[in-house]
């Protein structure tokens, strides 16, 4: 709205072609050789980013997921939130948050196998009600079927991280995602009440529709729902990835479609928010397969720490200070049988 370009920048290799908008480091579409439809939702209209299409493929922070009451209580000081229209909770940091805000291109390289662009964004002390000058960047480094994603962030005062990437997933290019396969490698996801604020505790999958240990058949409806935190088994628990830039990560989760295209996601993160996009309606805007999206178009599956862990006791801290760096790894893998 006030004048300024969105660039989209393309990735390639010999199995994928990706693309990345600077505004919100957004994962904006992605394709696998063979494959003629996108593996990502999203639109080519950059207004449809501004309006219903806000989290598709965006990162959401400084902190991801719900804050109860949007209140924090941080080094000595209470901070407030923008709270969301639904309820007392703020939810992804507020309309001012790092996926409404553009990102600046630090880096951008090309090989004919590999790629990768490097995105940066400053957040000014008090942005999203939170303290800190801070710095984030963002680098999409692509490799053959690979597609890693290395957040890093600074802070000049102590405050909270804990990002993700808000991509929905349909391995069909279909209208609902019905009939895909999911898999979590969790055992427990956190309660929550009626807010989906987590209450502190864990509980077991096990004879529940949240059971994702072997892959199962995504089937969300109105006594099936989805919007749950997994507490994932193989991760480090404060999400911290190997020092090494193409070190192995954990297998977290395996999605796959009715038509031989899977995804594999791999994260050092401890949790995996899984939606199942029940609340969209793109409106007048039309996706990237032509048509608009609705209810269950897809499954967003968020690598991140634990939210609202700055009210919780038991959670692992999500501060930083002056000389830290947060940092997140997660990357996507994909495969035609």
């Amino acid at each position: 709205p006030d004048g300024r370009a969105v660039h989209r920048i393309a990735l390639t290799s010999d199995r994928l072609v990706v693309r990345c908008l600077t505004l919100g480091a957004a994962i904006q579409d992605l394709r696998l050789e063979g494959v003629e439809w996108p593996l990502t939702l999203g639109s080519d209209d950059v207004a449809a980013y501004l309006g219903p299409l806000a989290y598709f493929g965006v990162l959401v922070g400084p902190v991801a997921n719900r804050v109860r009451g949007g209140r924090m209580h941080i080094d000595g000081a209470d901070y407030q939130m923008p709270l969301h229209p639904w309820g007392d909770f703020t939810l992804h940091s507020g309309p001012e948050a790092t996926q409404a805000r553009l990102w600046r291109i630090e880096d951008h390289a090309q090989t004919h196998d590999r790629a990768c662009v490097t995105l940066a964004l400053d957040l000014p002390d008090g942005a999203c009600g939170l303290p800190g000058t801070r710095t984030i960047r963002a680098r999409y480094a692509l490799d053959r079927n690979r597609l890693r994603l290395t957040l890093s962030a600074q802070s000049d005062r102590v405050t909270p991280f804990n990002m993700a990437n808000h991509s929905y997933w349909n391995m069909d290019g279909a209208a609902r995602i019905g009939g895909h396969r999911l898999q979590v490698h969790a055992d427990r996801v956190l309660e929550t009440d009626a807010q989906i604020l987590p209450t502190g505790r864990m509980v077991p999958v096990a004879g529940s529709h949240l059971d994702l240990r072997a892959e199962t058949e995504f089937a969300p409806g109105p006594n099936a729902r989805f919007d749950h935190t997994y507490v994932l088994n193989d991760a480090a628990a404060d999400g911290n990835a190997p020092d090494a830039p193409d070190a192995p990560l954990p297998r977290a989760a395996v999605l796959r479609g009715r038509r031989g295209v899977a995804m594999t996601l791999r994260t050092a993160e401890p949790t995996l928010q899984v939606f199942d996009a029940v609340n969209i309606d793109s409106g007048p805007f039309d996706g990237l397969t032509g048509t608009p999206y609705g209810a269950h178009c897809g499954v967003a599956l968020e690598a991140q720490r634990h939210p609202d862990a700055v009210n919780v006791p038991d959670f692992p801290s999500i501060l930083i200070g002056p000389g830290q760096t947060y940092r997140q790894t997660t990357e996507w893998q994909f495969d035609r049988e």
